[in-house]
């Protein structure tokens, strides 16, 4: 029926942000990272849409490198972060024992999420720029990284982001399956009651 960021960004524009703003952004975070755009209360698509296009946005890498693109090192989804983890760490490792990890304070984990937070939160100000928001909403499955380092990401944002605007809003959801289920319900309502193509 559609991509799988339509649905999110659609629920948060009938049931989450959209019943207070006509103007935000949706970033996600999962097995890669997706982008959506809501003006005057309609989602902005194009043939386009369901690309990825965020993944060619450049970002700080880690430490040991310099800028990277998301799309070729995917510095911010779950395989990647899971991959990083098991390169530092030299085991494997999986994103809710990464997360673990970070929370209890080791150092290399904690690392990890930190810039990974810091590249999202350039995300986050590169795409304000260009859409001015009243507010920005992440969610996805792999979000939840984010609450454990809030100050990086907003560090990333303030790299981007002009000091003299007014501070971004920011909302990161918390996972929740039922979330994304009625996003798929609002699309499935649009597409047979509203008759939306």
């Amino acid at each position: 029926m559609d991509n799988d960021l339509a649905a999110p960004a659609e629920a948060e524009n009938w049931f989450g942000a959209g019943r207070t703003h006509d103007r935000f952004i949706v970033l996600t975070v999962g097995a890669g990272m997706g982008f959506g755009y809501v003006c005057g209360r309609e989602m902005v698509t194009s043939p386009d849409s369901g690309l990825g296009l965020v993944w060619s946005v450049p970002v700080r890498g880690y430490p040991d490198g310099g800028p990277v693109l998301v799309h070729n090192d995917q510095v911010v989804s779950i395989p990647a972060m899971e991959r990083r983890a098991g390169e530092v760490l030299g085991r494997n490792v999986g994103f809710t024992e990464l997360l673990e990890l970070a929370r209890e304070g080791e150092t290399d984990a904690r690392d990890l999420v930190d810039h990974a937070a810091e590249a999202v939160g350039e995300l986050i100000g590169a795409a304000a720029t260009f859409t001015l928001p009243q507010v920005v909403v992440i969610s996805g499955e792999g979000s939840g990284f984010l609450s454990l380092a809030r100050d990086r990401m907003e560090a990333g944002i303030a790299r981007v982001w002009n000091p003299l605007a007014e501070p971004l809003k920011v909302i990161v959801r918390d996972h929740d399956f039922a979330h994304r289920a009625r996003g798929s319900a609002t699309l499935a309502i649009q597409h047979s009651v509203l008759d939306h193509d």
